[in-house]
């Protein structure tokens, strides 16, 4: 699990991840997303937006222990995950209670503006909180409720099926007038990060010119919340980590590469997208997310790079690299009279050069080119070993704030004020 991120007055939670927790933090040395504010999950269907509003929950249960309380609201039911299995804990138990009340997956944006506020005023001062709507699109609205039971109705008397007018509260305008402004400085104050999924949707209204894609939370979600997530599947992934089609019969789908962007955000560093590995039955996998933005292993597609991978940084044991180093120890003829009299003749191949270095000049083969791990191999020495796992982790970080430093237009100049 994560370590507990820290920033002055305030407290963060963090996804275990390392490159999604810089992505959602946002601004140097923050990892993770403030409790008492608003995120927004949004990405097209399967993306893993409850992946993640999970993997959130999870951490921050671990983190804060008996000081974290959390709500799933499961609105649409879509919520299948065996979170048990996956961390340990049931993130969606059969019976809740806020405030002292049971209750169960708010139906309506009536029951959710209930939930929030039970949620809010059970929590003690030094409690910090997370409630998690899965997802926006899932719930209705009392008169709609209402139009439903009417049309029910006149089917049952052999009416005629209609509607008496559009009187119900559309979503946009429930949380533009009625939550957001209502609700975000309970959030704030009570230490309570609230979580919204949402499901995009095409934009048929656009008339080609705005936005592609639109959400059904309305404008007022841009207005309130701290930071925006955009979830994309690049593609699904086989167990040895490549792209794997759907219609493949002899590859299962056992994991995915999905793209993550801060699409907005109320931070220093808005904009930015990572790329990250999750398994079905696992959860998001932060080595090897690691692993591959360290050492460039995948491209935009989700192809992974084959190969060994040397944790040290230093030469790969290629053709030329091999034939260097047997010449600046000067053993390139004791290998070929090696190979000759073996009876395999006298062009040095790169196995043989390996073969022979490692058998031969073991200090030789450690001091030029390190130590040599296939993929898995070195994800399970890192697991394995923590002053590997902390390194990997701290090499992620440099990687990341030296791109940072080499694209601030204005390193070096004095500030504006003060």
């Amino acid at each position: 699990m994560a370590d507990k991120p820290k920033a002055v007055g305030m407290e963060y939670f963090a996804s275990g991840c390392t490159l999604i927790d810089m992505l959602v933090g946002g601004a140097k040395d923050v990892f993770g997303f403030p409790f008492g504010r608003i995120l927004d999950i949004t990405g097209d269907k399967s993306s893993g937006k409850t992946f993640l509003k999970n993997e959130f929950i999870a951490n921050a249960y671990y983190t804060y222990k008996e000081r974290f309380r959390w709500f799933s609201d499961d609105a649409e039911s879509g919520d299948t995950l065996n979170s048990k299995k996956l961390y340990g804990f049931d993130i969606h138990p059969e019976v809740r209670k806020l405030s002292n009340r049971t209750v169960t997956d708010s139906h309506t944006l009536e029951e959710f503006d209930a939930h929030v506020t039970l949620m809010c005023d059970q929590m003690s001062d030094n409690e910090v909180g997370i409630y998690a709507l899965d997802s926006v699109d899932g719930l209705s609205d009392n008169h709609r409720e209402e139009k439903s039971e009417s049309r029910a109705g006149q089917m049952k008397q052999g009416r005629e099926v209609k509607d008496a007018g559009d009187f119900g509260m559309q979503k946009a305008k429930f949380f533009s007038q009625d939550f957001f402004p209502t609700k975000h400085i309970p959030l704030k104050n009570k230490n309570v990060a609230l979580i919204l999924i949402n499901q995009i949707r095409e934009n048929q209204a656009n008339g080609g010119y705005g936005p592609q894609w639109k959400t059904s939370g309305g404008k007022a979600l841009d207005f309130y919340f701290h930071s925006q997530i955009f979830l994309k599947t690049v593609c699904k992934l086989g167990k040895d980590g490549q792209p794997v089609s759907l219609s493949d019969k002899n590859r299962l789908a056992v994991g995915a590469y999905v793209k993550a962007t801060s699409s907005k955000g109320k931070v220093e560093r808005p904009y930015r997208t990572v790329y990250y590995t999750v398994w079905f039955n696992y959860g998001i996998d932060n080595i090897r997310t690691s692993i591959d933005y360290l050492f460039n292993l995948r491209g935009e597609d989700g192809k992974l790079k084959t190969g060994t991978i040397n944790w040290e940084g230093k030469p790969e044991p290629t053709l030329a690299n091999l034939t260097a180093c047997l010449d600046q120890y000067q053993l390139r003829d004791a290998c070929r009279d090696a190979k000759k009299a073996a009876g395999q003749g006298a062009t040095l191949s790169v196995d043989y050069m390996i073969s022979w270095l490692k058998e031969n000049h073991q200090d030789i083969w450690k001091e030029y080119f390190g130590d040599q791990y296939t993929y898995d191999d070195l994800v399970r020495a890192i697991e394995n070993t923590p002053e590997m796992e902390a390194q990997l982790r701290q090499r992620v970080i440099d990687k990341w704030e030296a791109k940072e430093a080499e694209s601030n237009p204005v390193a070096g100049r004095r500030p504006r004020f003060g």
